[in-house]
Formats: structure tokens, C-alpha cells, sequence
């Protein structure tokens, strides 16, 4: 009789709850850097054939004092996420990672590290993505996330899956919130 009832809630606050233990740079940057990690020992598993090696991925971590902005890329021919990807996996918190379900020795389980970047409440996220000639651009604010009503925070779509030369890998820029940027600028 009751089988059509379900849990409701409000899935910003979960993204904020959950981005609340990245309380701090150090925090954040462990994160996104074992995000990358996770992401090329997927594409060792899944491509036994090419013999890749762990060295062979690029990752680098930027710190843009003009921008008030950290950054992330790593960059290899196997990296990267298509559209369909970013949009069902990637802006999914609490869902399953895909690598570990595979038995893809990964540190990810949740898919809730995704959201570090508001644990120091950045003003923003961008995640820009390049697999296959294919880029994809998507911009999630923490202003948007602190909206009280129970609609989940849109995400501004820059491009999605748009043509491109640029090498397979992603980029996620996190800009720095006004009072947290004296830690990154000293």
C-alpha cells in the first residue's frame, strides 16, 4: 500500500555535510590529487595490454596566486571523462565508484571527495574534462549549494562534449574563498 514512499531530503546540504570533513588546503589537495591517481590506476586495469606504468601519468598541482585558484590536471592518453560520465558519475554523491566495483584498487568508495572543494567553501568548482576529442566544462558554485529549497544545485554546463585537439586528461580549478586564500598566498 505504502510501497510508493521514499526518503526525501535536500541533496545540497548532503554535498555540504559530506564536503565538511575537507576542512582544510592540505585536506582538499589529498583529494584531488588521489582523484587522479584513482583515474589512472583505472586505465591500468582496464588496458593490461599497454603495459603502463605508474610514472607515466602526468598530474600536476597549481597553485594561480593571480586567480586566487588551485588547480589539478593530469593529462595521458587513457584519462579523461566523456560527458555521460561526468554527468551520471561524477555529479553523483554517495554513489558507487565505478573502478572499485570493478575491483579496480582504487581509494574512492562513495564518490563524496568530489565536493572537498566546499568543504573550504570555495566559490567554485569547474571541472574540465577532455576524453576522446570530446571536452566537457561544468561549473558548480557554493553559492548555489547553500540554497535552502529542496531542488538539487544546477550546475552551469560550459561545454558538453564539445570538439577539441586538446590531450585526453582533467582539470579541476577551485577557487579559493576570500578567507581562505591567505594560506595559499603566503
Amino acid at each position: 500500500m505504502n510501497g510508493n514512499r521514499r526518503w526525501k531530503g535536500n541533496i545540497n546540504r548532503a554535498i555540504l555535510d559530506a564536503a565538511a570533513a575537507f576542512n582544510n588546503l592540505g585536506k582538499v589537495a589529498e583529494e584531488y590529487l588521489t582523484n587522479s591517481l584513482d583515474a589512472f590506476e583505472t586505465a591500468i586495469h582496464d588496458n593490461p595490454d599497454q603495459k603502463l606504468e605508474r610514472s607515466d601519468c602526468k598530474i600536476q598541482f597549481i597553485i594561480d596566486r593571480p586567480n586566487d585558484a588551485i588547480i589539478f590536471k593530469d593529462e595521458h592518453q587513457l584519462m579523461g571523462m566523456p560527458s555521460k560520465f561526468i554527468f551520471n558519475n561524477f555529479f553523483n554523491i554517495h554513489g558507487t565508484n565505478e573502478g572499485r566495483k570493478r575491483f579496480v584498487n582504487v581509494r574512492g568508495k562513495h564518490g563524496t571527495g568530489k565536493s572537498a572543494a566546499f568543504g573550504i567553501q570555495a566559490e567554485y568548482l569547474l571541472l574540465d574534462s577532455v576524453c576522446k576529442g570530446k571536452r566537457t566544462t561544468v561549473k558548480s558554485t557554493y553559492k548555489s549549494l547553500q540554497e535552502e529549497n529542496e531542488e538539487p544545485a544546477p550546475l552551469d554546463v560550459i561545454r558538453d562534449g564539445d570538439d577539441t585537439d586538446l590531450p585526453n586528461g582533467t582539470t579541476v580549478e577551485i577557487k579559493l574563498p576570500k578567507s581562505r586564500q591567505e594560506f595559499v598566498m603566503v
